[in-house]
């Protein structure tokens, strides 16, 4: 299994710096918490529903999504 997935970003709350990236193993939808920190291009990258690159790594509380940077040559729903 590759440690680089792809996926959505489902949810994101601004105030807060969180949110959740909705990725799949085979066939198996799974969830995975991700902060504004670890987005390479910081906040203003963070757009509901557009499709990411990352990397799963280990925090205090669990999994974490790290090293989120947007695929910029797949067709994201947000952007115009």
């Amino acid at each position: 299994m590759s440690n680089i997935h792809k996926g959505k970003l489902k949810f994101f709350k601004r105030t807060a710096g969180f949110g959740f990236l909705e990725y799949y193993i085979g066939s198996e939808k799974k969830s995975i918490y991700t902060h504004v920190s670890q987005f390479k291009d910081g906040i203003k990258s963070v757009k509901t529903g557009r499709t990411y690159r990352f990397t799963i790594g280990q925090n205090e509380r669990g999994a974490i999504a790290q090293n989120v940077e947007v695929l910029k040559n797949a067709k994201n729903e947000s952007d115009t």
